[in-house]
């Protein structure tokens, strides 16, 4: 009986500190690491932009819309970004379909 006591305390000890552990480490703060879901959120563009000014990157992020034509995006990680109506650097607007890169507007067909 307090041999199995023991273990049972052993473990719910592991648990907690595996828990704890999870806890800590996705709570860390750190300049580079932000939860994979915050980019995600939709109608934080303004947020996602920022992202942009503050890591360099903005991979899988909602872009919809956004202005970028005054930023530098040569260097910019935006795997997955959906820019669907965005300003892009250049002050092309980018088509449907743009994920993670900005379709240009087909030419216009001479008559």
């Amino acid at each position: 009986m307090k041999a199995m006591l023991q273990n049972n305390n052993l473990l719910r000890g592991l648990f907690l500190t595996l828990v704890l552990g999870l806890y800590l480490g996705l709570n860390a703060e750190s300049s580079t690491w932000e939860p994979r879901l915050r980019p995600l959120q939709k109608m934080d563009v303004k947020a996602n932009v920022d992202r942009i000014h503050r890591l360099g990157e903005c991979r899988y992020c909602y872009l919809k819309r956004a202005n970028l034509h005054h930023i530098d995006l040569t260097s910019v990680d935006l795997t997955g970004a959906d820019l669907e109506g965005a300003v892009w650097s250049d002050g092309t607007v980018c088509q449907r379909g743009s994920i993670g890169r900005c379709v240009p507007p087909k030419p216009a067909q001479p008559e």
